[in-house]
């Protein structure tokens, strides 16, 4: 998480670079991305969350890191976790 950063705002996180840059000036290949949100749970239950990357990522919720494959790369993973309803931090750290 070197250089400038390019901040946009991005919708949702299902993006597929595939062989493209993720933004003008940046490598198609050997960057990192941090996206910082909000998550809104309407509902108490069981949530899942899933992280399929070629390379790594890291997924928080709150101060709480969900998933973690920055070392064993190249994994899916994915995990249900209870949340009760409100708002939560969301941070997701991925490495190409």
């Amino acid at each position: 998480f070197e250089g400038d950063p390019v901040t946009r705002p991005v919708p949702n996180i299902e993006i597929d670079w595939q062989t493209n840059a993720p933004a003008d000036g940046m490598p198609s290949d050997d960057f990192t991305a941090r996206f910082e949100g909000h998550l809104v749970v309407p509902v108490s239950g069981n949530y899942a969350f899933r992280a399929e990357v070629d390379d790594r990522a890291r997924l928080w919720i709150g101060d709480d890191v969900l998933l973690d494959n920055f070392v064993d790369r190249g994994r899916t993973e994915s995990r249900n976790v209870p949340l009760a309803a409100g708002v939560y931090r969301v941070r997701l750290d991925y490495g190409e």
